[in-house]
């Protein structure tokens, strides 16, 4: 059993330092989902910080407009839901202007 846990281990590793922005367990999630159900993306609730001083208010549009989700913002970041897959979200977090991406995946309904 120590094997498959040092793996795993090693896979959360890999996997925060491909994606250091994103919380390692929505990635997680959403990888699931996609291989779970090829055919339709996961359906997300995003927590998208960004760094101080920037236009949140910009940034939902350029969000909404950009991946088709439905935002709102408050403060320093954009909350943001839809269906969206693990490229989408990797595009995301390599803004320059994102601190961190929190949140939820679930299997989208039809």
């Amino acid at each position: 059993m120590s094997q498959i846990e040092a793996r795993y281990d090693q896979f959360i590793l890999e996997l925060e330092s491909i994606l250091p922005k994103v919380d390692v367990h929505l990635a997680m999630r959403m990888m699931y989902l996609e291989r779970k159900f090829p055919t339709v993306n996961p359906n997300v609730d995003l927590h998208i910080t960004f760094k101080n001083g920037v236009d949140v208010q910009k940034k939902e549009f350029q969000i909404n407009a950009k991946f088709g989700l439905g935002t709102s913002s408050s403060g320093n970041y954009v909350r943001a839901a839809g269906l969206l897959n693990m490229e989408g979200l990797a595009r995301l977090a390599s803004h320059p202007d994102v601190e961190k991406i929190e949140g939820s995946a679930t299997a989208a309904s039809y």
